[in-house]
């Protein structure tokens, strides 16, 4: 797919166009309608989990359509006598020959070379392994067997998309040329320098299907930030939406014939085990229940390691159009973290240091500057566990993580940092000083004894300070006392730790109410917070 961008503009940027050619998108928007928005190029396919790589495994990485990588093996006989060479492969037919195959004659001081292509031609998408066997042998020694585990990832061709900030214009259907190529036109019509003042020709920029791409540029309409106002207005209104949890709904509801197909399968598994029917027969029929349809093996493979009802799943699908704006921003700001407990802003750095990676899979150790501790990743939420490490149990250290999933949820509780003010960004209060909304001085001298006496905290500094250095005493020794039947408390290696609290149940109808709460407060333009806040003043 060739990705072709033709500027046009014309004598007043009223009548400015942007025509773009992109694969199988031809179309053309006026520069007043995309004016201060974000127009964004992005690639969307399968984003079913895809297995992690064999431990050990020599990478090939990911391939698509008409790609394919290669890695070579080089072998020179640093002995007295001939090597008989044998190379062969196993597994996945995705793995073949360029050179090398089969059995031959080194001799000494010689070298001989095996080249392995990976190749998506064919394939369906998922990761395929092989095994790479080369056998050395000579007369009087003993055959030297070495097994290497070849792995990579088939994905489907992805599809180019083009939105203007969060509204999808077009869609590129079949993917057709160039797969790797965007090429940039920009034509001006001025006069001078014969009539190619300032134009730009045929400018390639190379492309990876699995990335997207942003024109920066606001077109104008971007000199009072409101570019970067209305990205974060739009992120907020996405946390808001749930647009994650609609996707799971909208998941489980696709899926549903799934699910009752396998209900009635088990329950035909039940009869058929009851029956008077030989153990051969019965056997029999449980394989071809369960092999008949494979999708609903995939399906209920996902649905166990991941839930059914975890919206975290499909956070992916909706960070992935914004990831190359929100981290672009992110890479500009310096954001600290408010306590001591760092692990969250380290996470962030390491992200940000491996955003460029394609690989994946991240080792915690890294490949540059930062690393990360397990320790580090203890704020990761539950549900989102599996996703990042592709650990089921959380007391088992990972060592490694999902790059797209760790990025959707570092950026996901990055928010929530923010917002409860647990992360912060230096230099923010240039643009808004959090003094300015406290309770004006005169108005807290004259104020401050009778919120003091309702809350019951003495407002002098003296007598203030006594009042939590005694609430922390006795908090303290009260731990002390009952730290040993804490369930929750362990000394491991010397080093007190804090399980985490199992969680409550939520109680039946609890988000149908929260639902249809939310739902008349936002038609109502109202918070919860406004809503508390009036009924205190109506009863004093």
């Amino acid at each position: 797919m060739t990705a072709q961008l033709l500027t046009t503009l014309k004598q007043s940027h009223l009548n400015a166009k942007v025509s773009e050619i992109l694969g199988g998108i031809d179309a053309t928007l006026d520069i007043p309608d995309i004016a201060g928005k974000e127009l964004s190029i992005a690639y969307t396919g399968d984003t079913t989990p895809i297995d992690p790589p064999p431990a050990g495994a020599t990478d090939f990485g990911t391939v698509s359509s008409r790609q394919t990588a290669e890695r070579i093996w080089n072998y020179t006989n640093s002995n007295n006598v001939t090597v008989t060479y044998t190379a062969s492969l196993s597994g996945s037919n995705a793995f073949s020959f360029v050179q090398g195959q089969g059995t031959r004659n080194v001799a000494p001081g010689s070298s001989t070379q095996t080249r392995i292509r990976f190749s998506a031609a064919g394939q369906t998408r998922g990761r395929k392994n092989a095994t790479l066997t080369i056998i050395q042998s000579a007369p009087g020694f003993t055959p030297f067997t070495q097994n290497i585990v070849l792995t990579g990832i088939v994905e489907t061709t992805p599809t180019a998309q083009i939105y203007l900030d969060d509204q999808l214009l077009f869609d590129e259907g079949t993917p057709t040329g160039d797969l790797n190529a965007l090429i940039l036109w920009m034509d001006h019509p001025y006069a001078a320098n014969n009539g190619k003042y300032q134009d730009q020709d045929n400018v390639k920029f190379p492309v990876k299907l699995s990335g997207t791409y942003v024109l920066a540029s606001g077109f104008g309409g971007d000199r009072h930030s409101t570019l970067s106002a209305e990205r974060q207005r739009r992120l907020d209104r996405l946390l808001l939406d749930g647009a994650a949890e609609e996707a799971q709904e909208k998941y489980l509801e696709d899926n549903q014939e799934k699910t009752d197909e396998i209900l009635r399968r088990f329950a035909m598994l039940e009869t058929l085990l009851n029956s008077s029917r030989s153990e051969e027969e019965q056997l029999k029929g449980v394989r071809q229940a369960v092999t008949a349809r494979p999708d609903l093996c995939e399906f209920s493979r996902l649905h166990a390691e991941y839930g059914g009802k975890n919206e975290f799943r499909f956070v992916w699908q909706f960070f992935k159009p914004r990831r190359a704006a929100l981290l672009r921003i992110l890479s500009k700001l310096k954001l600290e973290s408010t306590s001591q407990d760092a692990s969250f802003e380290r996470s962030l750095a390491f992200m940000l240091e491996n955003s460029h990676r394609q690989s994946e899979w991240l080792s915690l150790k890294g490949k540059g500057k930062i690393a990360l501790t397990a320790d580090d990743l203890s704020w990761i939420p539950e549900k989102w566990w599996k996703l990042v490490t592709g650990e089921i149990k959380r007391d088992a250290a990972p060592v490694r993580i999902n790059r797209r999933q760790f990025e959707a949820c570092v950026c996901s509780q990055m928010a929530r940092e923010l917002k409860s003010g647990d992360l912060c960004v230096i230099g923010s209060d240039a643009y808004s000083d959090h003094r300015n909304e406290l309770v004006p001085m005169a108005e807290s001298e004259r104020t401050r004894a009778d919120y003091g006496e309702k809350v019951g905290l003495p407002v002098e500094s003296a007598a203030f300070i006594e009042h939590v250095r005694t609430l922390l005493t006795e908090a303290a020794q009260q731990a002390d006392k009952t730290y040993q039947e804490n369930a929750y408390f362990k000394i491991i290696n010397g080093r007190p730790k804090l399980g985490r609290q199992q969680k409550k149940e939520i109680p039946p109808g609890f988000k149908e109410m929260d639902d249809t709460l939310r739902r008349k407060l936002d038609s109502m333009g109202l918070s919860l917070l406004d809503v508390l806040t009036d009924t205190m003043q109506w009863i004093g």
